[in-house]
């Protein structure tokens, strides 16, 4: 028997101000969901400020957002897109609102009705959960394996199309199941409830390590932004940025430091992100230092002006050159200190003032400094060490590495330097805290990070 997509005609049933509509959804990965408390700071009326930081003086349990598949995030953002054509305010999603969608998805593959196998009304589910509601109505759906034609049906459908563009909704349950053995295997719902006063209290970027980096041409749909959003009736719950929910003054083909504004439930906010240009610069464990360093300190730059080079290792002579700018690149007067440091190269002026004012050194036996060589993670804990104690800067927080597998492998002449870095939080070792890698090679990709963790030590 040939199975066909199957929209359930429209119930007519209130509760309050609840009516019932009828439609479906398709299977993705199953997530297991996790919760971490975020500190958020009080202040103003307007969201946007740094990061998660919004609102309240209050921890937030932020989900981890992979709780909700890759069809879930697709349903919400294609109400949302309907509902945004029309004028209407977006609607978020939480976990239990999910759960309870979801319980009805699975249902429906044994009695595609609004009415629950067990003979209760669908609403009861709500009950079933602990969430309230003033208004709430059901859509559900079946056969249809694709989100997509799943929102066109229910668009196409007079009673379905309300439930979507209905004013007093605020948020939305997502619930998808799919039966191998049932009639029409995928089986779609969406809860919708209201009627709130949602406030945003903060955000955060559901991508990578969760910075606010893009590469130039990303667009703001495809940055994975999330509103986080609560209200008195339900508590947390969030909502995917996208297109109708923020103005056009933002330009992703534009490196640098930029604002999305975003605007929601008569909200609005100015949330950062950098733009950048390098090809190798994801966003991952090492994002936040490459991005700070190359386009708010200024003191590292790409290899060129579209490769950041984040595995190469870091000469000596580029550290030089880094700590040099950070002193304004100062000029000094060439003398023949180095053998290998002619007049002339671009490194020459930030050796020899490095070396005049004692934070660089050359090699004991051949009296060279070695430009081009790699350096590693114990000699370049020296050398920020000694440039900090150049600038008069607080070096005297001190900390026993010894808890590091290869901390004897330290040379005495780094001790003293490595004992600042572990104890400050410049370096914190490798593979889980447990190695410090001392005369590994430090990319400067490790150079970025411990050079932004310095100047937000001591130089804001």
């Amino acid at each position: 028997m040939r199975r066909v997509a199957m929209f359930k005609k429209k119930v007519f049933k209130t509760v309050s101000l609840i009516s019932l509509f009828a439609l479906s959804f398709s299977s993705s990965l199953v997530y297991a969901q996790e919760s971490a408390p975020i500190i958020v700071e009080s202040g103003v009326k307007e969201f946007g400020t740094d990061g998660i930081r919004m609102f309240s003086n209050e921890e937030i349990p932020i989900e981890d957002p992979s709780f909700y598949n890759s069809y879930q995030w697709h349903i919400l953002k294609g109400t949302n897109n309907q509902r945004l054509a029309n004028g209407l305010e977006p609607l978020t999603m939480s976990s239990v609102m999910q759960e309870a969608a979801d319980i009805r998805s699975q249902e429906l593959s044994s009695l595609f009705s609004h009415t629950r196998p067990n003979g209760s009304e669908c609403f009861s589910v709500l009950h079933e959960k602990g969430i309230s509601y003033s208004a709430a109505g059901e859509n559900i759906a079946a056969g249809l394996p694709d989100p997509y034609w799943t929102i066109n049906g229910w668009m196409n459908s007079e009673g379905h199309r309300n439930n979507i563009l209905n004013a007093s909704f605020s948020h939305l349950g997502a619930g998808y199941g799919y039966n191998a053995n049932s009639y029409y295997g995928h089986y779609w719902t969406q809860l919708f409830m209201g009627t709130c006063s949602p406030e945003i209290i903060g955000y955060f970027f559901n991508v990578g390590a969760g910075y606010n980096t893009f590469r130039v041409g990303t667009a703001v749909d495809d940055m994975s932004l999330i509103l986080i959003v609560k209200c008195n009736d339900h508590g947390y719950s969030y909502l995917p940025v996208q297109m109708g929910m923020y103005d056009s003054n933002f330009n992703t083909n534009v490196a640098g430091s930029q604002y999305i504004t975003v605007g929601y439930n008569g909200q609005v906010g100015n949330i950062p992100v950098i733009m950048h240009t390098y090809d190798d610069v994801g966003n991952d464990w090492y994002t936040k230092g490459v991005i700070d360093s190359a386009y708010y300190y200024g003191f590292m730059t790409g290899l060129t002006d579209t490769h950041f080079g984040v595995g190469d290792p870091l000469a000596r002579a580029q550290l030089a050159l880094i700590l040099h700018r950070l002193e304004d690149t100062p000029s000094v007067e060439y003398t023949n200190i180095f053998p290998d440091v002619a007049p002339g190269q671009w490194y020459t002026d930030a050796i020899l003032w490095a070396s005049e004012k004692g934070i660089v050194t050359g090699y004991s036996d051949t009296g060279k400094f070695g430009p081009s060589d790699n350096i590693n993670r114990e000699q370049m804990a020296v050398m920020m060490y000694r440039y900090a104690n150049y600038r008069g800067l607080d070096t005297s927080t001190k900390a026993d590495f010894s808890r590091f597998t290869d901390a004897k492998s330290v040379n005495d002449f780094a001790k003293e330097a490595m004992q600042w870095a572990v104890g400050t939080g410049i370096i914190t070792g490798k593979d889980n805290e447990t190695r410090l890698d001392p005369q590994g090679n430090t990319s400067r990709a490790e150079a970025s990070i411990i050079l932004t963790r310095f100047a937000e030590m001591y130089l804001e």
